[in-house]
């Protein structure tokens, strides 16, 4: 009887430590959340212009970052879909090694051409052009 009078008082006292553990933690974490968000609307309000420049740019090189990301992959596709469909079109008509096969070889040479220019030019881009480059 008395080892169970003990479990009981073990238990009692686990239950009320880990209560008393769990509301220290609250406690502090809200009062953590608190100061942060009072340093949060002061520095807000004290830097508001600059942070608004800050948004503004940070929004403006994303845009241009995913531009830049949607062309080149935009680019790779058009590549892949006319190297294919070469591909077929020599595979279906024969092509085989003749005429048929330096055409083949002379438009996909000419097309990756293009399209490694394009993607040079898009990734210098105008915006960024220094003295030099002109």
């Amino acid at each position: 009887m008395l080892w169970k009078k003990t479990n009981i008082i073990i238990i009692i006292v686990v239950v009320v430590v880990v209560v008393v553990v769990v509301v220290v933690v609250v406690v502090v974490v809200v009062v953590v959340v608190v100061v942060v968000v009072v340093v949060v609307v002061v520095v807000v309000v004290v830097v508001e212009v600059v942070v608004v420049v800050v948004v503004v740019v940070v929004v403006v090189v994303v845009v241009v970052v995913v531009v830049v990301v949607v062309v080149v992959v935009v680019v790779v596709v058009v590549v892949v879909v006319v190297v294919v469909v070469v591909v077929v079109v020599v595979v279906v008509f024969g092509g085989g090694c003749g005429d048929d096969g330096a055409v083949v070889v002379v438009v996909v040479v000419v097309v990756e051409v293009v399209i490694v220019n394009g993607i040079q030019t898009s990734r210098r881009g105008y915006i960024f052009r220094s003295k030099q480059d002109e």
